[in-house]
Order: C-alpha cells, then sequence, then structure tokens
C-alpha cells in the first residue's frame, strides 16, 4: 500500500476513497469524497507555507486503480502549479508545495 508522511503522519492509499482520506491526515484540509473538493481545501489550507510531501509505496495505487491514480497525480502537480503563482500582493509565491512519489 501507498505510505503518505508529513512529519510523524502516515497514512495508506490504494483507491480514490483512501487517497482523499489519507491526505485529509496530513495537510489541512476538510474534503468531501471528491477530487475537486480536495483541491479547493488542499489549496486554501496551504496559502503561505511551505509544504513537502512524501508518499512512498504509490505502486499499489497506480496498479489497483490506474485512472484514479492519474487523477490524483494530476491534482498534486495543480496544487502545487497553484501554489507556485504570484501572491495578490506581487511580493512573492502564494506557497510552496514539493510532493516526492516512489514506490
Amino acid at each position: 500500500m501507498g505510505s503518505w508522511s508529513r512529519g510523524s503522519t502516515a497514512a495508506r492509499s490504494t483507491d480514490k476513497e483512501s487517497f482523499i482520506r489519507a491526505v485529509a491526515q496530513v495537510l489541512p484540509t476538510d474534503p468531501e469524497m471528491s477530487f475537486d473538493a480536495l483541491y479547493d481545501s488542499i489549496t486554501n489550507g496551504l496559502v503561505d507555507r511551505e509544504t513537502v510531501l512524501v508518499y512512498s509505496g504509490a505502486s499499489v495505487f497506480r496498479k489497483s486503480a490506474p485512472s484514479e491514480y492519474a487523477t490524483a497525480m494530476k491534482l498534486l502537480q495543480d496544487v502545487a502549479d497553484y501554489l507556485a503563482l504570484p501572491d495578490l500582493d506581487g511580493t512573492g509565491h502564494r506557497g510552496v508545495f514539493r510532493v516526492f512519489v516512489s514506490g
């Protein structure tokens, strides 16, 4: 199973629902069981923060639900892209979000 960690927190994910639950355990979120709601929740919760997310063992999710896995990885990329945009007052970025995926 895939394992997430942020600090001392870890969670496992093998499909869309477990992915969303796992992210909710390690990031400031209040997600419903949809990728759109998760995106909104993560981007709002990570503005003005630097966050590093490590997702090891992702191959289990990739093999068990390849389409959902691709959507989940796109969501994480979209969060990073959004936070890399200039902040509203033009003095920097909205936040920093680095994701490391392995396995």
